[in-house]
């Protein structure tokens, strides 16, 4: 029966984690869900054969694996508050990540497992209480070797456990509450990945004090809007852009507006980077190139295709929020002329620009 139970235990979930979903002992990326599960089988086959003084080997060293198991959970879930704490503080989107992180729930599977331990070490004590052997004076003695199976396999549970069950999961998690920091949580024998080779240096182009066209060739990666670039983290664009007047939850981005809502920045939650900004045109007497400014004023096609060429491509009718994108994809950028409240606004949407393969 306690074998039954553990088996079933391993593909129950033991925890649920927002991003990731709910884990089970069997999918946490270590192998220890395999190793318990292949325990569960092999106590099935010992109680079969009768061998049931084999139990204390299956039964302590499943139990010592699921505590070190849970000991490494908790260990790294208050790590990973340490590291909103720290890696966030005076973020406007601290309060989510906190949220996130009291969101980690025990499930049913972590007493369920502890329950099939707790019975196949109680079925090789009861039967060896039962079965016994009597030293002549009529009291049970209890064989030394019982013993030593009891202590190698609480030491094998352990070790088996080092590697931490639940590592994989709640890396990614950390990933999403405090990018940057979760790297930390890996085994310090696990060795350090290749360098990345060094990015391109490309000139900047500030928007409020160059004159962006009269460079040739200018791209999305050229550009940044009062300092802040493209993939800036949030503590950054708070710092250079202000205070923030409005904000909203997109299904993958934080949209946060700045500036007289003149500029809209796209912030990717899983990374807390920003992967799109919008200069519209109530920021256009701020940038110091006057094409730009003319364009985002007038906002006529011939403007635009004065200031910026050729678009690559048709116009791009898009529904959801009531705009035509013109886009120059190959440069990173899109003309949008937004519909609203029966006036047209106009605007340029930075986004990265993705590298040739």
């Amino acid at each position: 029966m306690g074998s039954a139970v553990l088996f079933i235990g391993v593909f129950a979930p033991i925890l649920s984690v927002p991003v990731v979903g709910a884990i089970n002992y069997f999918n946490t990326g270590t192998g220890d869900g395999v190793i318990v599960m292949l325990f569960a089988l092999l106590s099935f086959v010992l109680v079969v054969c009768g061998k049931y003084p084999w139990l204390w080997l299956t039964g302590c060293a499943t139990a010592g694996t699921l505590v070190a198991s849970f000991i490494n959970f908790q260990s790294h879930l208050s790590d990973a508050q340490s590291k909103v704490e720290s890696d966030l503080a005076g973020n406007m989107f601290k309060g989510v990540a906190e949220f996130a992180v009291q969101s980690v729930q025990i499930q049913w599977g972590w007493p369920l497992l502890m329950i099939g331990s707790v019975m196949l070490i109680a079925s090789a004590a009861l039967k060896e209480a039962a079965a016994g052997p009597s030293n002549g004076e009529g009291t049970i003695t209890s064989p030394a070797p019982h013993r030593l199976l009891v202590l190698v396999s609480v030491v094998l549970g352990l070790l088996i456990a080092s590697a931490s069950t639940i590592r994989p999961p709640l890396q990614l998690f950390l990933q999403w509450v405090a990018p940057g920091r979760a790297a930390t949580t890996r085994d310090a024998a696990t060795p350090s990945p290749a360098p990345k080779a060094e990015e391109e240096k490309v000139p900047l182009y500030e928007i409020t004090k160059d004159d962006i066209t009269s460079h040739p060739g200018w791209t999305t990666r050229n550009i940044t809007v009062l300092g802040v670039k493209l993939g800036d983290r949030t503590r950054d664009v708070e710092k250079n852009l202000g205070a923030v007047e409005n904000t909203r939850s997109l299904p993958e981005d934080y949209l946060t507006l700045y500036q007289g809502n003149g500029i809209f920045v796209y912030t990717f939650k899983l990374t807390g980077k920003a992967r799109k900004i919008e200069v519209n045109q109530a920021f256009a007497k701020k940038l110091a190139d006057a094409n730009l400014r003319r364009l985002l004023r007038m906002g006529d096609v011939n403007t635009m295709r004065e200031v910026l060429g050729m678009e690559e491509g048709g116009a791009i009718q898009n529904f959801e929020d009531s705009s035509i994108e013109y886009p120059y994809d190959s440069r990173g950028f899109r003309f949008v002329r937004f519909l609203v409240g029966g006036r047209t606004l106009n605007a340029i949407r930075f986004v990265e620009l993705r590298r040739a393969q």
